[in-house]
């Protein structure tokens, strides 16, 4: 899943053109937040993330952080 993390985040900074800052947030959310979370779970292969899954970690950030609709 690792390598799938790298490829979303190189297709962030080639294709979207997002800033290095965006790029790091991402890496450490989802590299050292939702995968371990994951793989908690059993889950190691990115085809088997399902948008809930997606959901209720965003939920859970905004929750810890106190956001609302930033992580949206």
């Amino acid at each position: 899943m690792r390598s799938d993390l790298i490829r979303f985040l190189r297709y962030l900074q080639v294709e979207k053109g997002f800033s290095q800052g965006t790029i790091e947030a991402y890496r450490g959310d989802v590299g050292k937040g939702l995968i371990p979370v994951l793989q908690r779970r059993g889950i190691f292969e990115a085809g088997d993330v399902t948008r809930a899954h997606i959901r209720a970690f965003l939920e859970h950030l905004a929750m810890v952080r106190g956001n609302s609709n930033t992580v949206r």
